[in-house]
């Protein structure tokens, strides 16, 4: 029987894959939220490429080193952050892309529209091209960490992707790594190397937090349309009993499987039935 197992389950218990699927879907829910980071940057940075190339700008909206602060706080401490404390919810494997998809294009081109706006208007306000990219840093900064939060969030009303947990884990990560980022910005050594500063008055600073709930809102408008649209259609759709069946199947699974004891008498266990299921277990008693 170990040689047909594809899994040996010891002193008769299935407790353990309880924990394995649990940690398996926390490894998922952080790749898939690490994923979603990477590509809302990189789909933003492309619009706004082609947007600098469509005008005829000849600066980017920020530069190269602030780019790097804005992955650095907005890609790779969220990262660690969501490999210390992801969900165990159940991720649609059958619809990866699709579910990516919704979530990353409102994202990127509302976000790409916010900086345009900001760009003009603290280019209108007469500032250069040095202060005009450090208002955007800030901006990016902050929808990034908003993002962050939106792929756990702490309370219901903001959650949209059946991604609610209540925990406030990642909410209270995202708010230390933007006070970091303000720390940094008073560091003499960091505005020389790292291009960052304060913003010179208080007004920029109520711009960016306005400019950031105007994208919370619209982002979270988007999304909810889309997923209304999304359920209507799968409730049309004939014969769609999924979820139906993945919660009769979840809560009867230990009866759909051949378990294969090994602290009986195993004379039988040659005339057995073909497994109901592809995953074969055999329980050894110790």
């Amino acid at each position: 029987v170990l040689d047909r197992a594809d899994l040996i389950v010891t002193k008769n218990s299935l407790n353990a894959l309880s924990d394995a699927l649990q940690k398996g879907q926390r490894i998922v829910n952080s790749v898939m939220g690490i994923l979603k980071l990477n590509l809302n940057r990189i789909a933003y940075t492309l619009i706004l490429l082609v947007v600098m190339y469509i005008t005829g700008e000849r600066v980017f909206y920020f530069n190269p080193t602030q780019g790097g602060m804005i992955s650095f706080f907005t890609i790779v401490l969220p990262s660690i952050a969501l490999s210390l404390w992801a969900s165990t919810k159940t991720v649609d494997s059958k619809n990866l892309s699709r579910l990516l998809f919704h979530f990353l294009t409102p994202s990127a081109v509302v976000t790409s529209l916010v900086v345009l706006m900001v760009n003009i208007i603290i280019k209108t306000s007469g500032a250069g091209i040095a202060y005009t990219q450090i208002v955007v840093t800030h901006v990016l900064v902050l929808l990034g960490l908003m993002t962050f939060v939106f792929l756990q969030p702490p309370v219901r009303f903001l959650a949209v992707w059946d991604n609610f947990n209540g925990r406030w884990e990642i909410t209270l990560a995202a708010l230390a790594f933007y006070a970091l980022f303000h720390i940094l910005t008073l560091i003499p050594l960091a505005q020389r190397l790292l291009r960052l500063r304060p913003l010179q008055n208080m007004q920029d600073y109520l711009l960016i937090f306005l400019v950031a709930i105007f994208w919370a809102v619209l982002v979270m408008g988007i999304w909810r349309l889309v997923r209304s649209v999304q359920t209507r259609h799968t409730n049309l759709k004939p014969g769609n009993e999924s979820l139906e069946v993945a919660n009769q199947t979840q809560s009867r699974w230990p009866d759909l499987l051949n378990i294969a004891p090994l602290n009986g008498d195993n004379s039988n266990n040659h005339k057995q039935k073909p497994p109901k299921l592809p995953i074969v277990f055999a329980m050894v008693h110790r």
